[in-house]
């Protein structure tokens, strides 16, 4: 190294002629979020998930579950793919992609919905948007505007 830009990129760690960074590492903030209509009875018409599990906890599935808990709420939303499924657009049903629900202190499972997913299998990184709608108590709430960003939790 020669002068001092060269200096300033090394200390850097930065490729002068590249501009990018060998030590890179990319951050993923997780996300789990959606809106619903009419509003949640718990948490309104927005959901923001707190805590956050993309793993495997069968050998034929994978889940991604976006859980809210706060001052005695315990809602979530789960997502439960099939191990094979390839990244896409899918329906929400039976036997293919379920999308389940806690409300009103049940478990709901979608009737109906769509969603796309993408994997990124070497960083386990797991993004989604879906749509779903959710029957409860003689009410359909539709889940729209999902989308979840999330790294592995646990095995894949």
């Amino acid at each position: 190294m020669n002068n001092i830009e060269d200096k300033y990129y090394a200390s850097l760690d930065i490729d002068k002629e590249t501009m990018s960074s060998a030590g890179a590492k990319s951050v993923v903030v997780p996300t789990f979020q959606a809106t619903f209509t009419p509003p949640h009875p718990s948490l309104g018409t927005y959901y923001s998930a707190n805590r956050f599990f993309y793993e495997s906890f069968t050998d034929d599935t994978i889940s991604v579950i976006g859980r809210y808990l706060a001052a005695g709420v315990i809602e979530q939303i789960a997502i439960v793919l099939p191990r094979n499924i390839e990244d896409g657009k899918h329906p929400v049903a039976s036997g293919g992609v379920t999308i389940n629900l806690t409300i009103n202190g049940s478990i709901e499972q979608a009737n109906k919905g769509e969603i796309t997913i993408k994997r990124n299998k070497d960083k386990k990184i797991f993004e989604a948007i879906f749509d779903a709608e959710v029957q409860n108590n003689g009410t359909t709430y539709k889940i729209t505007h999902g989308i979840v960003i999330l790294e592995a939790t646990g095995p894949l």
